[in-house]
């Protein structure tokens, strides 16, 4: 491979399931439209997808991801999804001198909700050092920006944001009662649907209904609270969950609810 050629090519590290229909994620689909832009700037992608439980992974899912990055000429530029570089520092140390490594947190490994203390600070620590070994780090938002050099202790000017953005779409044809309602995203605790459920709880007196659109998969325990929940308050007709949706279905469901409820920063009791 040539310098020039060298100098233009992004290898892009992504987790292995970035296309599985059956885990659809924010995350894989601002990953994908990544890969997707880069060429429109005279890049050259090479996307390198590693199987593994991120950001737990095993022993075999971290020597090929060793085993990849060690292919990689020196000098490249590789941009890593942070959910898989963020748990490995020390996959990534050999590497970090001989490779321009920027990492893209789509949120802090330790804010994960629903993480034991221990876990979570570990996550963190990990994290830290994965952050400082890279030479940039992008963020998908202002807040998260903000929240990874607090906590991370990373000088601003080395954190750079990319908000994702939006499929254009036909205006909804909403309804004047104003009482449909729509939640997308996976079934987990820090999306938080269990607090959507108790605030509508409070409104029995509207004649609404709410669909919860995304994968079930990841936090079965937490579905089955959220399913519990509805059915403690009664609500079971007024909710619908068909679990997961694929982009053709998802956008079909946008096109119908007055209204899109999502959890705003953090804080999973912040809604909008």
């Amino acid at each position: 491979m040539t310098a020039s050629v060298i100098a233009r090519t992004v290898y892009v590290v992504v987790p292995g399931d970035i296309d599985d229909p059956a885990r659809p994620s924010g995350g894989n689909a601002y990953d994908r439209r990544v890969c997707r832009a880069l060429p429109a700037e005279g890049r050259i992608v090479c996307e390198i997808a590693v199987n593994g439980e991120w950001p737990e992974p095993g022993g075999q899912a971290r020597a090929e991801l060793s085993r990849r990055l060690a292919s990689v000429p020196d000098g490249a530029d590789v941009l890593l999804d942070g959910l898989v570089a963020c748990g490995v520092p020390d996959v990534l140390a050999p590497h970090a001198r001989r490779l321009r490594l920027v990492v893209l947190v789509h949120l802090p490994l330790g804010d994960e909700v629903g993480l034991p203390p221990v876990v979570a600070a570990d996550r963190t620590a990990r994290e830290r050092m994965t952050l400082h070994a890279a030479d940039a780090v992008v963020a998908t938002s202002r807040w998260a920006a903000r929240r990874l050099v607090a906590v991370h202790g990373l000088p601003a000017d080395r954190v750079h944001v990319v908000p994702p953005g939006v499929e254009p779409a036909p205006l909804a044809d909403a309804e004047e009662a104003g009482t449909r309602l729509l939640c997308v995203g996976s079934i987990t605790p820090t999306k938080g649907q269990d607090i959507l459920v108790d605030a509508l709880s409070r409104i029995p007196d509207r004649d609404w209904g709410c669909l919860l659109v995304g994968p079930v998969g990841r936090a079965p325990a937490h579905v089955a609270f959220v399913r519990d929940l509805v059915q403690r308050h009664g609500m079971a007709t007024a909710w619908r969950s068909p679990g997961r949706s694929p982009a053709r279905r998802s956008t079909r469901c946008t096109r119908r609810p007055t209204c899109w409820c999502c959890r705003r920063g953090p804080s999973r009791t912040a809604w909008s």
